[in-house]
């Protein structure tokens, strides 16, 4: 298992785990060809998707990825895909401060991670 799958897999759990202690119903979908890693049932009955991401911290924020990236599909290209549309929260655990944060996709600030 490549360290990225173990992060991503950790992350999850947290995640996972931090839902289910606040005492929300949680749906796992079969497969992982999915863009949500869980389903979260509201009170109320309606169904949430939500995406699962590591965070980190930088300048004082936590900070994690809002696309996917996909550098397989097409050779030299790398493809950045967003979740518009496909979920409506992300689950976001932070290794640094040990915490899960919630987050709607309409209220996170997107913002493009800059390289070197």
């Amino acid at each position: 298992m490549s360290s990225t799958s173990k992060t991503g897999e950790i992350t999850q759990a947290k995640v996972l785990a931090a839902l289910v202690e606040s005492g929300r119903s949680v749906l796992l979908p079969f497969g992982d060809h999915k863009r949500y890693d869980m389903v979260v049932e509201e009170p109320e009955g309606c169904f949430l998707r939500v995406q699962c991401k590591t965070g980190w911290v930088s300048h004082g924020a936590i900070w994690f990825a809002t696309a996917s990236v996909d550098s397989r599909s097409i050779p030299g290209s790398v493809r950045r895909q967003g979740y518009r549309g496909q979920i409506e929260l992300f689950g976001v655990y932070c290794p640094a401060t040990h915490q899960v944060y919630l987050g709607r996709l309409t209220t996170c600030r997107l913002a493009r991670r800059r390289s070197g």
